[in-house]
């Protein structure tokens, strides 16, 4: 039996991705608390016009973070997620008014997206075959990452294509 590869990450990385995770749950639940306490039965209309804008805003947020670390950094760079300012933001935003209400949907709905481009870009990078035909199904309507788009950023000059959400 051989033995298990050593991890890439020391304690200390793995104990700030740790925090960086349970972080992230926190303030979503207590993001998404404050939303249904302030909107009660209209929760629902204003996550309808929130998730679409924030998962547009996510993408955009991705392809530029993903621009700045292809342009200017290294694999060694330290970078803190993305996802948790727009968290932040959401947990500190005033309830008092319909605007402030659907700023806070919009930035949470940002976060869960900027939460779920890694695992777009995953997709993106799988066979064909081993991606779920739901995946797939959503590739093809451009609502995820396609692959023969990411595939574009592969190709050179390598300096396109940075969006990992939808694309």
């Amino acid at each position: 039996m051989s033995a298990a590869a050593p991890s890439p990450y020391g304690t200390g990385q793995r104990v700030l991705e740790v925090g960086a995770i349970g972080a992230f749950a926190l303030l979503a639940a207590w993001s998404t608390w404050r939303l249904l306490a302030a909107t009660g039965p209209h929760c629902f209309a204003v996550v309808l016009v929130a998730a679409p804008v924030g998962w547009l805003a996510a993408d955009l947020g991705s392809g530029l973070l993903h621009w700045a670390c292809d342009s200017f950094g290294s694999a060694s760079t330290p970078v803190i997620g993305q996802a948790l300012m727009f968290l932040a933001a959401s947990v500190a935003v005033p309830l008092a008014s319909w605007p402030w209400l659907l700023a806070q949907a919009v930035l949470l709905c940002i976060a869960l997206g900027a939460l779920f481009t890694n695992q777009c870009h995953k997709w993106a990078h799988m066979d064909e075959a081993a991606t779920p035909a739901a995946v797939r199904w959503a590739q093809r309507r451009r609502l995820v990452l396609p692959r023969d788009h990411h595939r574009l950023h592969h190709t050179a000059p390598f300096d396109s294509h940075f969006c990992m959400s939808s694309g």
